[in-house]
């Protein structure tokens, strides 16, 4: 069953940046940081990390791109997805081998592949989208977040959103003195 997952994500060449596969996904706290753009901000122990997994050589996967997403709390684990379960089914008498993607793959299969692949995503996450990084700065544990990124992760009603005031817009109206 992990062979959709797998399959799916080598074909988006999406690089697991969790602890491990156990635990393959890296969960940041959300910061917003300005700009028009669509490019997020991560700590530099991201970058290290990419550097060590490709032996100092990013080359292969440029542009770096990262999927941004709000877990969906209810989320079971793999496979939530009715579709997986049911094909997991149909192969059951079968073993892992068989299952696997092979190189030569028809389109069909590979189509059928991406829509039970993006069914578990939309269980997996309240919402998601995929963004590039300007750099590697921000304070270890956070993801800096750009607004056009946040209005993208917050269209669904389910996504919680939390507002805040920035302080230096405020300070004159509470009686601030320089």
């Amino acid at each position: 069953m992990k062979s959709i997952l797998t399959h799916s994500e080598q074909e988006l060449r999406l690089v697991s940046l969790g602890k491990s596969r156990d635990e393959p996904d890296l969960k940041l706290r959300p910061v917003s940081i300005h700009g028009d753009g669509d490019k997020i901000t991560l700590p530099v122990s991201i970058l290290e990390l990419l550097m060590q997994r490709y032996n100092n050589d990013l080359s292969g996967i440029s542009p770096l791109m990262f999927r941004v997403g709000v877990l969906n709390p209810n989320y079971a684990g793999f496979p939530a997805s009715q579709s997986i379960r049911d094909w997991a089914e149909r192969w059951k008498d079968k073993n892992e081998e068989t299952m696997d993607v092979d190189e030569g793959s028809d389109e069909e299969e590979d189509k059928l592949r991406r829509e039970m692949y993006d069914e578990e995503m939309n269980l997996k996450y309240l919402s998601y989208t995929y963004a590039t990084v300007i750099e590697f700065s921000q304070e270890e544990g956070f993801i800096g977040i750009p607004s056009i990124v946040s209005k993208s992760l917050c269209k669904s009603s389910s996504v919680p959103v939390m507002r805040t005031i920035d302080p230096a817009s405020v300070r004159n109206e509470v009686g601030y003195k320089n």
